[in-house]
């Protein structure tokens, strides 16, 4: 049996072990979790109607924020499960839950904001959307459309999964990423964190097989790269610095037909971020001035901009709730683990980090490793620039509204350029991070069944003795994001 058909072989089974783990645990997990208990799922259901309706920009009607025509039903069903978001200590009653499995589609409909969302163009939420529209056009109920919804969006999760370890050999931090309670909770929710994270999976592994096999590489690779690239940065904005990688696979290529493609995806991602930044109407916090007036500002005054970002970066509160959010807070930011878990969490999670580093051919894959690290930094700067400008009184002291969660497609990016050529679990070091994800998983599972019993279903169960007391909750709630 030759090497690389063993080679073959093993990536086939990681990718079949790691996509039935992620759609396996997705549907437990879902099983535990009642509707909408991400955050902002509510609009994020609504984009995904919407976008069933046909609607990619949102209307804006004199004096309300961007939103669309929501059937009453939805609605009933968005106050259901409304009334527990924000109350760690309020349970899901067994005669709510029946309420909500008894509404149906109505045909009514009524406009609903939609906070936040409007930068997003909406093709991440095609699952989900298709998910609707299969229960409304079929007469489902619709918390059966909605768990619908939820099973199609994890479907193409662990599907895009599957493919983009087949195309290109994973490493065990990005497989410990997958497995972290908070990539866990997303990827079971509507929302559209997981689907970012796979998509941000597909795009490195495409890059990495085209640098790898240079002017050999498979056409399909460039184009599955252009497409996740387009997705991603149209509908997370923050994420638009990926476009770099598809000119470095043109360099790779050697074809200029490609580099005409990459052309054509920089234009429709500056048209898309201008359409959005000029459409959108958030009324929700009066901050002075348009978000472009905004930003000039900023670039006008970049010390400002400066002291705002070295503020944020060093507050120690914010740090923390970068870390724990990374990890898990569940719920809409109000369920936390032990103090204990978290530090187990990342001990294992930095331990893997350190064996999946590998020096590999690193002579001859600077270029491209330095590309991605160059992505994640850019990522990182517009991600805080666009909270800055979009949810900030100017001038702020403070950047307000960044969760931890919306590193995890970067650190996703950091996995692949640290990790190099060296195949999932070749030699000792990363035979040894086999181990310390296997047990990553299993503290995952163990602890979030738990967790999730008593926020959600344990009357007399409060969340005590919890990490609450180092996480400091965001201020401002169900906030806008243009990133997250």
């Amino acid at each position: 049996m030759s090497s690389d058909y063993k080679l073959k072989l093993s990536c086939n089974r990681i990718s079949l072990w790691t996509a039935a783990f992620i759609f396996a645990a997705g549907v437990f997990l879902s099983s535990l979790i009642p509707p909408l208990q991400s955050p902002d799922e509510f609009d994020h259901v609504e984009r995904a109607y919407l976008l069933s309706k046909g609607a990619i920009i949102l209307d804006a009607p004199e004096g309300q924020s961007s939103g669309g025509m929501i059937d009453t039903g939805l609605l009933d069903y968005f106050r259901i499960y409304g009334g527990i978001i924000f109350k760690p200590d309020k349970k899901l009653s067994l005669a709510d839950s029946e309420r909500a499995k008894s509404i149906n589609w109505t045909g009514a409909k009524e406009f609903r904001p939609a906070y936040g969302i409007s930068y997003y163009f909406p093709l991440l939420y095609v699952p989900q959307a298709v998910g609707l529209a299969i229960g409304e056009k079929t007469g489902l109920s619709i918390d059966f459309s909605y768990r619908l919804a939820r099973l199609l969006s994890l479907l193409a999760i662990a599907l895009i999964v599957l493919v983009a370890f087949n195309i290109y050999s994973p490493n065990p931090l990005v497989m410990a990423l997958l497995a972290l309670p908070m990539s866990l909770f997303q990827i079971s929710s509507a929302s559209i964190d997981g689907l970012s994270m796979a998509l941000t999976i597909l795009s490195m592994a495409c890059f990495l097989r085209i640098v790898q096999d240079k002017t050999s590489s498979k056409p399909l690779f460039f184009y599955l790269l252009t497409c996740a690239v387009l997705v991603l940065s149209t509908g997370r904005i923050y994420l638009a610095p990926l476009i770099l990688l598809n000119f470095m696979a043109c360099y790779y290529l050697k074809d200029r037909n490609y580099c005409y493609l990459c052309g054509l995806s920089v234009v429709l991602i500056v048209l898309w971020f201008l359409v959005a930044v000029l459409t959108t109407v958030d009324k929700r916090l009066v901050l002075g001035a348009s978000t472009l007036e905004i930003a000039l500002l900023y670039l006008r005054h970049p010390s400002i901009l400066l002291h705002a970002f070295a503020s944020t970066i060093s507050n120690a509160g914010m740090v923390t709730n970068y870390i724990y959010s990374f990890v898990g807070v569940l719920g809409w930011l109000d369920t936390l683990f032990y103090k204990w878990q978290y530090l187990l969490f990342l001990l294992l999670l930095l331990s893997i980090c350190g064996l999946s580093i590998s020096a590999k051919d690193l002579r001859a894959d600077w270029l491209p490793r330095s590309a991605i690290l160059l992505c994640v930094v850019s990522a990182i700067l517009i991600m805080f620039f666009l909270l800055l400008v979009t949810w900030n009184k100017y001038p702020a002291a403070i950047i307000e509204g960044v969760q931890g969660r919306y590193f995890l497609p970067l650190a996703i990016m950091l996995s692949y350029a640290i990790a190099g050529r060296a195949k999932a679990f070749e030699g000792l070091p990363r035979k040894t991070a086999l181990v310390l994800l296997l047990a990553l998983c299993a503290l995952t599972l163990f602890s979030m069944p738990g967790l999730l019993l008593k926020r959600y279903y344990l009357a007399g169960e409060p969340l005590k003795n919890h990490a609450s007391t180092m996480y400091c909750e965001p201020s401002q709630g169900n906030r806008p994001t243009s990133s997250g």
